[in-house]
């Protein structure tokens, strides 16, 4: 990336609303066409995945014919990998976090096509740290982004935030075991957040203490997006788990 547009990078992310709401979001990262073939990768890559080990890609139920997420595409298709290694993802997860010391945490693509059915319940982002002996201060040492692939919005499931809900604690909303209890069921209950609203390219980000959920997508249209997710080194204890990031 040249200087220029490191600096307008640098100064379109939006460290005051990141601090004040526990998310944001950074318009314009990657283009259309870049996200066109992060959409293409992906479902080319679901053979592969399912071919190295069926468990990399996860359906709403057992019967399902639509699939739900894919686990770690980056090791199986070169284009996705060099997305998630891209310079522009790399400057937003450093000037964040705060280091150029990093560990990649996670790295998932989030099909949400129409009409699968599939929602996620309100939760925070601490509940997947676990074991929590593998970490120490990832309250503050985690940076969750997701790639917007497919136009998001209200009706198609967008992702709902909780703004400054990231200064509540650890709120238990599900088990930090593994076994992710409860979270593939949207209740609202008495909460009422804010539904982003984001195009193909745009990013967000967000802290592992926010509160969020999404609903099912009722559109008629799939709304996929990329995930990554960092943490600083000095916040994990089991180096052998989760690969460095480069910086």
């Amino acid at each position: 990336m040249v200087p220029s547009k490191r600096l307008s990078l640098l100064q379109s992310i939006p460290l005051d609303q990141y601090a004040t709401y526990g998310y944001a979001v950074i318009p314009k990262v990657f283009t259309p066409m870049e996200t066109d073939l992060m959409r293409l990768h992906a479902y080319e890559s679901i053979p592969s995945s399912l071919k190295l080990d069926p468990r990399r890609i996860q359906y709403r139920t057992p019967d399902s014919a639509s699939p739900s997420l894919m686990f770690w595409p980056k090791d199986i298709n070169w284009y996705l990998a060099n997305v998630a290694e891209d310079f522009r993802m790399r400057t937003i997860v450093s000037m964040i976090l705060g280091t150029k010391e990093i560990r990649q945490i996670n790295n998932q693509i989030y099909f949400r096509e129409s009409g699968d059915g599939d929602e996620f319940a309100w939760h925070q982002d601490i509940s997947f740290r676990t074991p929590p002996e593998d970490f120490q201060n990832i309250e503050s040492g985690y940076l969750q982004t997701v790639i917007v692939v497919d136009p998001m919005y209200q009706e198609n499931g967008a992702i709902e935030f909780i703004p400054r809900s990231h200064r509540w604690g650890d709120m238990h909303l599900i088990p930090r075991d593994g076994s992710e209890l409860g979270l593939r069921e949207f209740i609202r209950g008495d909460w009422s957040g804010i539904k982003i609203k984001a195009n193909p390219g745009d990013v967000l980000v967000w802290n592992v203490m926010v509160v969020h959920g999404s609903e099912k997508n009722e559109s008629g249209r799939n709304r996929m997006t990329y995930m990554n997710g960092f943490a600083r080194e000095d916040s994990v204890l089991n180096k052998t788990r989760f690969p460095k990031y480069a910086i």
